[in-house]
């Protein structure tokens, strides 16, 4: 009876010592082995028709082995039977295309485990008898061995051999001899099926290729008349977008950025970067941008006129005035047009002409109020004088108190003079850091006390501007002293200066920052205002007179908080010709 290699011994002595094919185990059983496996190997590499190939295989095999009969059949598909492709042994009325079905009673176990199947004992086994492969086998046949030819999980054929007649019967020694036979036979095998099956999808591709080149040949030669006159429209667009005096970006409905004309490009500081597929938070910053795509996803898909504060990627805040229009309509939604302007010195430009128109205003009332008080004043202040002298001890605090007050009165209307005209600048060439150094070193003492450090970073190279010396100086003094005064005490001042260039001209950045409480949101646009104050004992002059000795040095003076907590004033100071060179500047 037949079993399979895990299963029950046959029917018969069951000896797995006795070869029933000659090959007992040993160096020269081995060596034969090994032989086989190389001629396997040649055989099935060599440029050689399927199965011419085959033919060749099984004539090696029965010439190298004592075998009654050696066959091997294939199969096309994994339903497909069994077909006799080679053979020697075979009964000389047996057809050579017959065929052994998957279901074969003998086979049909062997399919479904993939395993070797060692058979004895033929004669007394039913399904040998309703078997196909027994007309494939010489006659009284009572032992057989079929090995499965299985690569990559798939049964490509099998190998059946025989003993010669008289010999012992197959035995499980057999079987583990012909497995590296069969696995290099079956691997050969996987590789002209893969090889056959590339073949023709290289011809089916090929026949695919030459109808699709033929198909694109001809919808090429109409379309190509259409395709340049789209370059053309799409490089006189460009064209167009390019010479746009605003500036040009257009995006998508998830904030995707399509386009940035070199006018976006200069106002976002966006350098040579490409800008394709960046998100216009990144170009315009988180708040602006999360307000446009609000509007636009309401379906207010067009906005005639509008104003914003955009940051740009070099953390600097800007104002524009901006439109946007839609574009196109596409599956993923609208694409738009957002066409805008920098406004940012035009705005800043406004709020001072305004605030100079105030305080031009308060410097004519400025003068006149202290004309006609100063006089009044003189006569107040010399009687009180004149009572300090004559009055009782007990009375004469009082009388110290009142004239405290007057010198404050003094004080006030003498800075109120200052405001009312034009102070002449005596302009000469100054060091910028060595002035810093100055102011930082004459209120040295008083910061010490109120025990706040101070850190300075200033280059190591004179920064020369021209400027008068004690105008300025009286400028960087209020900005410190307020910035102490802002702190109170336990805290940091930082002085920061260094080459920035602003508009186009180069020139240097003086930033003052302090730990204090920072400058209330709603107030950070008055703090330059003639009077306005945020101290108890405050002019509110200091800052304005402050703001006018900066413009008339042609630069300019800001005020922010920081995000880390405290203010930064920030003044800027043309560069002027010194006696040597100051080095590169960096764009404000």
């Amino acid at each position: 009876m037949a079993k399979s290699r895990s299963g029950n011994p046959p029917a018969g002595d069951g000896n797995d010592d006795d070869n029933g094919f000659g090959a007992a185990p040993g160096p020269a059983s081995a060596a034969l082995q090994l032989h086989l496996i190389t001629e396997t190997s040649r055989l099935f590499a060599a440029p050689l028709p399927l199965a011419r190939m085959l033919e060749k295989f099984v004539a090696c095999v029965a010439g190298n082995i004592d075998a009654g009969a050696v066959l091997l059949l294939l199969r096309e598909g994994e339903e497909a039977a069994f077909s006799l492709r080679a053979g020697r042994g075979v009964p000389r009325g047996a057809s050579r295309s017959a065929g052994v079905a998957s279901d074969d009673p003998l086979v049909a176990p062997l399919v479904a485990g993939g395993q070797p199947l060692i058979g004895t004992g033929l004669a007394r086994d039913p399904r040998w008898r309703r078997s196909r492969l027994r007309p494939l086998l010489p006659a009284r046949t009572e032992s057989l061995l079929v090995l499965p030819l299985v690569a990559r999980g798939r049964i490509h054929g099998l190998l059946v051999l025989t003993p010669p007649a008289g010999a012992q019967h197959c035995t499980t020694a057999d079987m583990e001899w012909f497995l590296p036979i069969t696995a290099q036979v079956s691997l050969a095998l996987e590789r002209l099926t893969l090889n056959r099956k590339l073949e023709e999808a290289g011809r089916a591709l090929e026949a695919t290729v030459r109808t699709r080149t033929r198909e694109l040949r001809e919808a090429n030669n109409a379309l190509r008349s259409s395709l340049a006159e789209g370059r053309e429209l799409r490089r006189y667009s460009e064209q167009v977008i390019a010479s746009l005096a605003s500036s040009l970006v257009t995006f998508d409905v998830e904030g995707r950025v399509l386009t940035a004309n070199p006018p976006a490009a200069a106002v976002l500081h966006l350098g040579a970067a490409p800008v394709e597929g960046r998100s216009l938070s990144a170009l315009f910053g988180e708040s602006f941008a999360a307000a446009l795509l609000r509007k636009l996803v309401r379906r207010k898909v067009h906005i005639a006129r509008a104003q914003g504060t955009i940051v740009v990627e070099t953390g600097e805040e800007k104002v524009i005035g901006y439109s946007v229009t839609p574009l196109r309509r596409s599956r993923g939604g609208h694409t738009w047009i957002l066409l805008f302007r920098d406004i940012t010195d035009a705005q800043r430009l406004g709020n001072e002409m305004r605030r100079l128109s105030r305080l031009v205003s308060l410097g004519e009332i400025s003068a006149n109020v202290a004309h006609e008080l100063k006089n009044p004043l003189t006569v107040m202040y010399a009687n009180m004088e004149w009572l300090l002298e004559k009055l009782p001890a007990e009375f004469r605090r009082r009388v110290q108190i009142t004239i405290d007050h007057m010198e404050r009165m003094e004080a006030i209307i003498a800075r109120m003079g200052i405001l009312s005209k034009e102070q002449p600048l005596v302009a000469r060439p100054i060091d910028l850091g060595d002035l810093v150094a100055q102011m930082l070193a004459f209120v040295e003492k008083t910061l010490r006390e109120k025990r706040i450090d101070v850190a300075v970073a200033v280059p190591p190279v004179p920064l020369w501007i021209q400027g008068d010396p004690a105008q300025l100086q009286q400028s960087l003094l209020n900005i410190i002293m307020n910035a102490g005064q802002a702190i109170g005490s336990n805290g940091t001042l930082a002085v920061r200066l260094e080459r920035r260039a602003h508009g186009g001209r180069p020139g240097y950045e003086l930033a003052v920052e302090d730990s204090g409480p920072g400058i209330p949101p709603h107030l950070l646009g008055r703090i330059f205002e003639q009077f306005f104050t945020t101290k108890e004992t405050g002019t509110g002059l200091g800052l304005s007179i402050t703001s006018q000795i900066v413009a008339a040095h042609k630069g300019w003076i800001r005020a922010e908080n920081r995000t880390e907590g405290g203010a930064r004033v920030r003044l800027w100071f043309p560069a002027a010709k010194g006696p040597a060179a100051d080095g590169p500047f960096s764009a404000a």
